[in-house]
């Protein structure tokens, strides 16, 4: 069951989807979301990162508890301020192949 998180210290999302529009971001978000490891988010593109009022920790509730998640918003290759904000809350990044592996050999 999907629930926001409470805590104020969450989960960072595992992956993050960008590319140009109509480049093929939602039909990779929606194949991602077929895996059973996987976890949706509140919704698809967040459009939060760019955000005047950005806030590491609100931005982290729009994520499910469980599983692994992302989001896949376009819009974020617009403004260098998401490129900050992306290395701000992952600053190792994370390959989705890689998590998505890792889990299937655990």
């Amino acid at each position: 069951m999907w629930q926001t998180r409470k805590s104020v210290v969450a989960a960072k999302p595992d992956f993050l989807i960008l590319g140009a529009k109509r480049s093929g971001t939602t039909s990779l978000f929606y194949c991602l979301m077929q895996h059973p490891a996987t976890a949706s988010p509140m919704k698809k593109e967040l459009d939060y990162l760019y955000a005047k009022d950005f806030n590491p920790s609100k931005y982290q509730k729009y994520f499910p508890v469980e599983g692994y998640t992302g989001e896949a918003t376009p819009n974020y290759l617009i403004t260098q301020v998401c490129a900050r904000r992306i290395k701000e809350i992952n600053p190792k990044g994370i390959g989705i192949k890689q998590k998505l592996m890792q889990k299937k050999l655990d």
